[in-house]
């Protein structure tokens, strides 16, 4: 998986850099790279050129088209071979003068898309819970216990009117011998029998700001925004956010809980309170796991918004979250001391907080250690759009 959305994000990446060329450039690379009458067409068509040229220059399959170029001579851009050698080649032979832009965090999650491949359907059954992702040949889900990959057929999808971010509660069976299984019933749909689901998109309408508060312990959570927390101890040895809990119950708040390679004892914690959905990776879990719980946090507090809930988010330890996720990308590129990917994703959750004139919203409760107080991340993005909690 990881090598899969590595490749995929250089290829968004130089596509990218592709469409943010001028028309002038966008010709002189065309004819370059051999693509004929470069200036009869639009845009769009050149772009699409390139990049299908791109990935055959690659391959070497016209690697001496520029050799045999006819017709009147164009002027040469003196930044053309700089661009043709950031769209044409892998990444590591990007001159140091090419600056990538930005990824966004579309162009960072790629779902994979696969055919499950049957070998076996066994006999016994097991309950298996996670967030929905449909890809153009498959749905899926990761069970959010063990991990394991849950394939979701497509008339069950089509029956119930499932999308992605739906949380699916199922009966499945394995597979194959990659402990991979597929749902043969549905039991419940975001907190919902299956009984009872209906598909019901609430209209968001305009977002404003709430005046809503969630008491936590004797101070208060602005509701519709982004909270930061300082925490001396361990969560489990603090007795606000079990408070907290309860009171979300009371007043039907669905509750969330995102926590990468967290204690044992936190993990037990936020399992064993019966209104948490819990999508965290404890101590020494791989960290693609990690990603894959934040890309479900997402889609599912987006998901149930849309469904009419209001939704309380909390994030335990946000600076472990982006160090797990520096694990999974690797890249050198540095934005606040963590990977440029890191921060994306980081700031792609930040963005969740929001409250709507409809009465609906989703809190975020942004947890952090007392000795990561002076993170750079902390200081230059969460607490620049996030009410401090003492």
């Amino acid at each position: 998986m990881s090598n899969t959305n590595e490749n995929m994000t250089q290829e968004s990446l130089k596509e990218i850099l592709i469409r943010k060329l001028g028309i002038y450039e966008l010709r002189a690379v065309a004819r370059e790279i051999g693509i004929p009458s470069p200036t009869t067409k639009r845009r769009n068509e050149l772009v699409d050129l390139i990049v299908e040229n791109r990935n055959r220059l690659q391959s070497g399959m016209i690697a001496n088209l520029t050799l045999t170029r006819k017709g009147r001579p164009y002027k040469k851009l003196s930044s053309l071979d700089k661009i043709i050698s950031a769209v044409s080649f892998d990444d590591e032979t990007l001159p140091n003068q090419i600056q990538k832009p930005a990824p966004s965090y579309d162009s960072l999650i790629c779902f994979a898309q696969e055919i499950p491949n049957f070998e076996k359907v066994g006999k016994n059954e097991r309950i298996l819970k996670g967030v929905l992702r449909k890809a153009n040949s498959a749905a899926y889900f990761i069970d959010t216990e063990e991990g394991i990959k849950v394939f979701v057929p497509d008339d069950l999808t089509e029956r119930y009117n499932l999308s992605q971010g739906d949380l699916l509660s199922t009966r499945s069976s394995q597979i194959n011998s990659q402990g991979q299984y597929i749902v043969n019933e549905i039991l419940e749909v975001n907190f919902k029998r299956i009984e009872d689901h209906k598909v019901k998109d609430i209209p968001l309408a305009n977002p404003i700001i709430s005046r809503e508060k969630l008491q936590f312990g004797y101070a208060s959570i602005s509701c519709g925004r982004r909270n930061a927390v300082k925490f001396a101890t361990d969560i489990f040895e603090d007795s606000r956010f079990e408070a907290l809990c309860k009171d979300c119950k009371d007043r039907k708040i669905k509750v969330i809980v995102l926590g990468l390679n967290i204690s044992f004892e936190n993990d037990i914690l936020y399992r064993s309170i019966d209104n948490v959905t819990s999508l965290t990776t404890t101590y020494g879990t791989h960290c693609a796991s990690g990603l894959d719980r934040v890309v479900d946090t997402i889609a599912l507090c987006q998901k149930l918004t849309q469904r009419g809930h209001k939704v309380l988010l909390f994030i335990n330890d946000i600076v472990e979250l982006l160090r797990t996720l520096d694990k999974y990308y690797g890249s050198s590129e540095q934005s606040d001391g963590h990977s440029v990917e890191s921060v994306v994703v980081a700031q792609k959750l930040l963005s969740l907080g929001r409250a709507y004139d409809n009465g609906l919203w989703t809190t975020l409760l942004v947890a952090y250690r007392d000795s990561d107080a002076k993170e750079t991340f902390l200081n230059n993005e969460l607490f620049k759009v996030s009410a401090k909690i003492d």
